[in-house]
């Protein structure tokens, strides 16, 4: 479980995360297809950019909105 912020939630200046709206989406951290690709001798980079990807739109179809600020850990 992640939380997220809500694809509805408006942003503004000086808005703290307390006051931001948040959900929770559940991810896929890792996957069967990420253990096979591992077990096939698959680069790592090449891994970590599809789960990154597949993270995203598994968010994104559960309602999270976008932040850059989020993702950076800021």
């Amino acid at each position: 479980m992640w939380p997220a912020v809500d694809e509805h939630e408006k942003a503004a200046y000086g808005k703290t995360i307390e006051k931001t709206r948040l959900k929770p989406v559940f991810v896929d951290l890792i996957s069967q297809g990420d253990i096979e690709a591992v077990l096939q001798g698959e680069r790592a980079k090449v891994i970590r950019q599809r789960a990154t990807m597949r993270l995203f739109k598994q968010a994104k179809a559960q309602g999270w909105e976008y932040s850059p600020a989020l993702i950076s850990g800021q």
